[in-house]
């Protein structure tokens, strides 16, 4: 269940159940000049911009788990691990972590953002890891003898 905030004559009010906000917005015990805000939305929504039953709908877009926010958290940590002879993977995986402040702050432009960067910070880290250590191994092996 849904707890939502309110305004009304300039303080905030809440919170209340989406049943209690739409028995008020219905009721016009709210009026035009009265916004509404729950945890999820990145701002005040204005209940004379769209009916009753808009307002309490779920907002799908904002409430949604950012995608592959998981994934590339995961890869820069095992990039971290797998190769640590750059410092790459610790950069991607910060950004990784600053991604999801962002998302959970609300930002999802910023956390997309930081997830391409992260992207890109993995690709780097695994090219090099790879040029690197193959360049290792060769030698060992007297490639270079």
């Amino acid at each position: 269940m849904s707890e939502w905030y309110y305004t009304c004559e300039g303080k905030e009010l809440g919170p209340i159940s989406n049943e209690e906000l739409e028995a008020k917005l219905s009721s016009g015990e709210l009026g035009e000049s009265t916004t509404v805000w729950r945890e999820g939305m990145s701002d005040w929504v204005s209940v004379s911009d769209r009916p009753a039953s808009e307002v309490v709908e779920e907002p799908a877009a904002e409430l949604t788990r950012m995608p592959e926010q998981g994934k590339w958290e995961l890869m820069a940590l095992a990039s971290c691990v797998l190769f640590f002879v750059t410092p790459f993977p610790i950069i991607a995986f910060i950004s990784a972590l600053q991604a999801n402040n962002a998302y959970k702050d609300g930002r999802m432009e910023d956390a997309v953002k930081k997830l391409h960067n992260t992207k890109r910070l993995l690709l780097v880290s695994v090219g090099l890891g790879v040029v690197i250590y193959g360049v290792a191994i060769a030698y060992l092996s007297g490639a270079f003898a």
